[in-house]
Formats: C-alpha cells, structure tokens, sequence
C-alpha cells in the first residue's frame, strides 16, 4: 500500500519546521535516514531537505551572532562568540 501525500507548501513548511525542531541537538544517522524517509513519503525531494537543512544551520548561526550581540556573554555561547 502506497501512501500518498501531496507536497502542498503546507507539508513543506512543516517538515522545514521539524527540521528545526530536531537539528538544535544535533542529528545522528538515524535520524537522518528518518527526516530522508519521512520527506520522501512527504514527496519532498532530497535536495530541498538538504537545502532546508542547509538555511536551518545558516539561522543557528546568525542565532548565535546576535545573542552575541545583545549579551556579549552569555553562558550558553560558545567561547569564540563571546567578547
């Protein structure tokens, strides 16, 4: 039995969302393999995943900037973002 999902920019945003939600502690390979799994039955393509993936990281690290920023230290910024 084939499930099918159309990738409406409602799934899309939601799967970029979990993405989100999962990287903030770090993704092992299994979850990788689960968020590929997932987004596939989502028919969402690999590549847009990892292009999600890509400006999930991009935003964790202008995150990090702009705590930097307004709390120069701050004890959860790692020491090369602290002043």
């Amino acid at each position: 039995m084939k499930l099918i999902v159309s990738s409406s920019p409602h799934l899309i945003a939601i799967a970029c969302t979990a993405l989100c939600r999962t990287t903030q502690d770090g993704l092992d390979e299994k979850e990788m393999e689960m968020i590929f799994c997932i987004a596939e039955i989502m028919e969402v393509s690999k590549e847009r995943v990892q292009a999600m993936m890509e400006l999930v990281a991009e935003e964790e690290e202008l995150k990090k900037k702009r705590i930097a920023a307004c709390i120069p230290n701050h004890p959860c910024l790692a020491p090369e973002y602290k002043n």
